[in-house]
């Protein structure tokens, strides 16, 4: 139902040539926010390969040029560097770290003025 009633939920990512699914992006609710967040996985043999950053860079576009967001949040488990590395290629930036569920999170965000 989201997507029907806020244009927002998961895409799956798919390799062009041969249409094999090789991951998800989208924009998700996580921690009782009022605005979904960036989210993205691949399998791991398709990592190191860009297609995280090109499918992230899509979604961001699309929630500021389409949804209209004002800024974007994206979260990563902190030993999950790829990830971070992604967020910081397509412009998000450091904003916080916390402990949830005991697990050390770090959280980035982008605005539309930086995009």
């Amino acid at each position: 139902m989201q997507f029907k009633n806020e244009y927002c939920g998961l895409w799956k990512i798919q390799l062009h040539n041969s249409h094999k699914i090789m991951g998800f992006v989208g924009l998700w609710y996580f921690f009782n926010e009022t605005q979904p967040q960036l989210i993205f996985g691949l399998m791991p043999v398709f990592t190191g390969k860009g297609y995280a950053t090109e499918a992230s860079a899509c979604i961001t576009n699309y929630a500021f040029n389409t949804l209209d967001f004002d800024s974007l949040i994206a979260a990563t488990d902190k030993p999950h560097k790829e990830s971070q590395n992604v967020l910081i290629r397509i412009g998000f930036e450091f904003v916080w770290e916390k402990s949830i569920n005991n697990k050390p999170t770090i959280f980035y965000k982008k605005s539309k003025s930086v995009f």
